[in-house]
């Protein structure tokens, strides 16, 4: 059977080909500019391919959000030999390798599998913390930075990227805020409060419920031209 690869590493796209190819030069260049970063330790550059694949599939994971194993440790050993070797597909190989086995490790059965083939919900069957943690590092990957637009585009992908992990997101309420703190009357904040249903490990129906706010960052007689974003959610019973 052949081995599988990620299409590619630039590609922001997770998909699995059907059999082995070389990376892309653009792909190259970006563990190229990884081992630049990292003073030429090629350890941290294997930590970070573990990271983008494990981020990849599990919508804002990382290596930090699962135990520190010997197949962790045993995984970077491999992906620095190749990365010595300058065999960056295998390096790339190997990592995928390690997260699948990392997660597996973890009761994750699945979650690697084909395209078409049934994977683990990410949080159903899940502790009512780790169901938590998993959806709070998804909102804190995609709400950085400062944001300006006159529809609210960063919120919408929040929301979007919480369905495209296969997340029964629900928005429960939105409201503005702070409009005593500026000095035209105008809100300082918006925020949308969010509901994510979902069955933990213990067979109970519970939902995950908390709020994304967008804090203005704008002018004084326009907050809200420009804006940061907070979210978080945790558990409740349904």
């Amino acid at each position: 059977m052949k081995k599988k690869l990620f299409e590619n590493l630039d590609g922001n796209r997770f998909k699995l080909i059907k059999e082995t190819k070389e990376l892309s030069p653009k792909s190259i260049q970006v563990i190229q500019k990884w081992q630049s970063e990292s003073g030429g330790d090629n350890r941290k550059v294997a930590v970070k391919l573990i990271d983008y694949v494990l981020s990849k599939r599990l919508g804002g994971l990382t290596s930090a959000d699962l135990p520190d194993t010997s197949t962790f440790a045993g995984g970077i050993d491999a992906i620095n030999d190749s990365l010595d070797q300058k065999d960056f597909t295998g390096a790339l190989q190997q990592a995928i390798d390690t997260a699948k086995e990392m997660v597996e490790e973890e009761g994750g059965e699945g979650i690697f599998e084909n395209e078409g083939q049934p994977t683990q919900h990410l949080i159903n069957g899940q502790s009512n913390v780790v169901a938590a943690k998993r959806v709070n590092n998804i909102l804190h990957s995609v709400s950085q930075g400062i944001f300006s637009d006159n529809s609210w585009e960063a919120i919408t992908k929040i929301f979007n990227k919480l369905k495209e992990v296969g997340l029964d997101v629900e928005m429960t309420g939105a409201k503005y805020g702070g409009h005593a703190d500026t000095q035209h009357g105008l809100p300082k904040w918006k925020e949308w409060g969010i509901s994510i249903p979902f069955t933990n490990n213990k067979g109970r129906s519970m939902k995950l419920v908390g709020q994304i706010t967008a804090h203005g960052a704008g002018s004084v007689e326009q907050p809200l031209d420009r804006y940061d974003i907070t979210a978080y959610v945790s558990a409740v019973s349904a």
